[in-house]
């Protein structure tokens, strides 16, 4: 629960263990334990569903306005984005008395959500017309993209993968020379394909643990104005202090009105590499993966990827799991190297069926 305290807050004084969450969560991802509601974070998928059904309170959204306060007081730059949803309801002529007020309080500029939209439709619209693909999976919304990755892996094909906003705009960011260090902060799980392009840029990259959480220590600590993770939160330090979808919308925009170029010509330069990720049931993690066996296959995997390709071996922070994840060239590939390492683990005993 502590790496989705950047997202969702709980109040276990507040739990009275009613079960409501358990039975509405949509993939099982809520257990009791010592009669508290937990959130077991390798599969939940950030839909919120429990914040929702909970009839005590105990889990809810974080509230950012404290620090959107504060951010005001410091004089950072900020943009508000208005959502189409309050157009519809009052009215295309209430915008500029929002839009001046929103201004008097301290905001930069204040913009109709409606161009983000408006982005994202134009690269569906390419996506259709060049048909590469029969099913198409939206990656608009996180949680989609959480719930293909960590429960329906089978349609990652269809997912569709047409961007990496980070990439693009930290490019665009370190030619007007804003890109602070000439760095950007990744996670292990990011694809390889961004950090060949960031190479290719010459721009460097670090890399975090799972969690935008870790993501914005690392940038804080090291001074770094951009970051983020593969699923999708992208952080503008100047602006904001987690992932905001809104935000990387607008940022995406004013790369693409200074480049006059189309979003799938920018992303263009990005390879993204196949990747297969299997979750291997164990009786102890710790002594799975640091098992001699276990570690020389790995090493045998990575020699044999070499440049073109990359393994990671890490253990569920929630479950006895050791996840083994393969980047490679192709998907027969992934699948090949992936089942090497857990056939070791077979053998060694250490699996759990």
């Amino acid at each position: 629960m502590q790496r989705f305290q950047s997202i969702l807050q709980f109040k276990k004084v507040s739990c009275k263990n009613c079960y409501k969450c358990v039975r509405n969560c949509p993939v099982k991802a809520i257990r009791v334990k010592n009669h508290q509601a937990q959130i077991m974070q390798d599969a939940c998928i950030l839909c919120e569903k429990c914040t929702i059904v909970c009839p005590q309170h105990a889990k809810a959204e974080k509230n950012d306005v404290p620090s959107l306060k504060r951010m005001i007081a410091e004089g950072r730059e900020l943009v508000a984005s208005v959502n189409s949803a309050y157009i519809a309801k009052y009215g295309a002529g209430s915008f500029p008395s929002l839009r001046k007020a929103l201004l008097e309080l301290g905001f930069s500029d204040v913009r109709e959500g409606a161009e983000g939209a408006y982005l994202v439709k134009r690269e569906y619209e390419r996506l259709l017309e060049e048909g590469e693909k029969d099913v198409m999976i939206s990656s608009i919304c996180p949680s989609v993209v959480r719930l293909v990755k960590i429960h329906y892996p089978e349609l990652m094909d269809s997912l569709l993968s047409v961007l990496s906003p980070m990439q693009a705009h930290g490019k665009y960011l370190k030619e007007q020379g804003k890109l602070k260090n000439d760095t950007i902060v990744t996670t292990v799980m990011s694809n390889l394909g961004l950090y060949k392009a960031c190479d290719k840029a010459d721009i460097h990259y670090e890399k975090t643990a799972v969690g935008d959480k870790y993501v914005y220590e690392n940038m804080t600590q090291n001074g770094h104005c951009l970051g983020g993770e593969q699923s999708g939160h992208i952080i503008f330090s100047k602006h904001a202090t987690t992932g905001d979808g809104i935000l990387t919308s607008l940022m995406i925009m004013e790369v693409l009105t200074e480049k006059k170029q189309t979003l799938g010509t920018l992303a263009g330069e990005v390879k993204i590499y196949p990747q297969l990720l299997k979750n291997v049931r164990v009786a102890d993690k710790k002594t799975a993966r640091e098992n001699p066996e276990v570690q020389k296959a790995v090493n045998q995997v990575a020699e044999a990827l070499g440049d073109e390709g990359r393994i990671l071996v890490r253990e569920s922070g929630t479950e006895p799991l050791i996840r083994v994840m393969v980047e490679a060239a192709e998907d027969a590939l992934c699948e090949k190297y992936v089942d090497q390492v857990v056939d070791v683990m077979k053998a060694q005993g250490l699996v759990v069926e």
